[in-house]
Order: structure tokens, then C-alpha cells, then sequence
């Protein structure tokens, strides 16, 4: 028979069960956090290496387009159009798989976000001076995108997303928290 001071207090297995019951449910939250923030940060990887892949490709393929795109910039020497229209988009491509494989993803969203930032000054000067230019970010041609704020909004996306790309695989090499 129960004496009348068992049924005041609880028992220590209530407490106990409580607290299990609690540290489960933050366990089960953060388990879940931690897999979506794993989930966009593939898809926000994916993103910028699809970018910079797709541009890096179309440089490739026309140099001499892309040298014709930096030239109306008017912010190089004409000596230095030919090494940075071979080496840009070889840069673009080593960042964009640098994102792919998980130890260099750090390294690769620092290569991104300075790219994205250096094209968003090299576009912002080119609209403050009033130039009327093909952005040459995916290739030359009548079809090409004119340098204007949408490019400059895709810039600051990659800047954006290269930050926390940057931020999360940092907090992903963290060791887990053990039960």
C-alpha cells in the first residue's frame, strides 16, 4: 500500500524519464537541423559550382569573345586581356568542383565569393561609368546578357551564398555532439 507521502512527491523515475524525454527531443531536433542544413548546403554548392562551371565552360570554348568582353570593361591593360581570359575561367572551374568535394569546400567557396565580389565591382564601375557592355559572364554573343542588375544581383547571390557555404562546411567538420 502506498503511504500518503509517495503519492505528494514524485517519483525520481518521473524525473529521470523527464529528463531523458527532453534531451531526446533536443537530440532528435538538432539531428534534424543538422540534416537540413546539410541538405542546403549541397544545394547551395550545387548552385555555385553549376554557375561557375556553366560560365567557366563558355569561356573556354570562346576566348576571343571573352577577351572582346574585358576589353569593354576598360579596366585592364590591353597586355593583360589574354592571360586573364586564359586563366578566369580555369579559376571558375577549379572553385565550382573545389565546392563538389567536401574537404575543399571551404577553399572553393573563398575562390567564389572573391570572384563573385571582383564581378560585381567590375560590373557596378561599368554601369556608374555608363557602359553599355555584355556582362561576358556565360559567353559572347547576340544572345549574350547585358551587364545590368540582374547581373549584379547574381553576383551578391554568389557572394551570399559562397558566406555560408564558407560558414557551413565549417561548422560541418565540428565534431558531433555524443548522447
Amino acid at each position: 500500500m502506498r503511504s500518503e507521502t509517495s503519492l505528494r512527491e514524485p517519483p525520481i523515475s518521473s524525473a529521470v524519464a523527464g529528463a531523458v524525454a527532453l534531451d531526446y527531443g533536443r537530440q532528435a531536433s538538432v539531428a534534424f537541423g543538422s540534416r537540413a542544413s546539410r541538405a542546403v548546403l549541397h544545394l547551395a554548392c550545387l548552385l555555385v559550382a553549376g554557375i561557375f562551371l556553366y560560365a567557366a565552360y563558355a569561356k573556354v570554348i570562346d576566348p576571343n569573345g571573352f577577351i572582346y568582353d574585358l576589353r569593354h570593361y576598360r579596366l585592364f591593360p590591353d597586355w593583360t586581356l589574354h592571360p586573364l581570359a586564359l586563366m578566369v575561367p580555369w579559376w571558375e572551374a577549379f572553385a565550382a568542383l573545389a565546392l563538389l568535394v567536401p574537404s575543399w569546400r571551404r577553399a572553393g567557396s573563398v575562390l567564389t565569393g572573391l570572384m563573385g565580389a571582383a564581378f560585381f565591382v567590375s560590373v557596378s564601375q561599368a554601369l556608374y561609368r555608363g557602359l553599355n557592355i555584355s556582362c561576358g559572364c556565360f559567353g559572347h554573343g547576340e544572345d549574350a546578357a547585358r551587364a545590368g542588375m540582374q547581373t549584379l544581383a547574381l553576383d551578391l547571390l554568389i557572394v551570399v551564398l559562397s558566406f555560408y557555404i564558407f560558414r557551413a562546411a565549417g561548422r560541418s567538420r565540428q565534431p558531433a555532439v555524443s548522447p
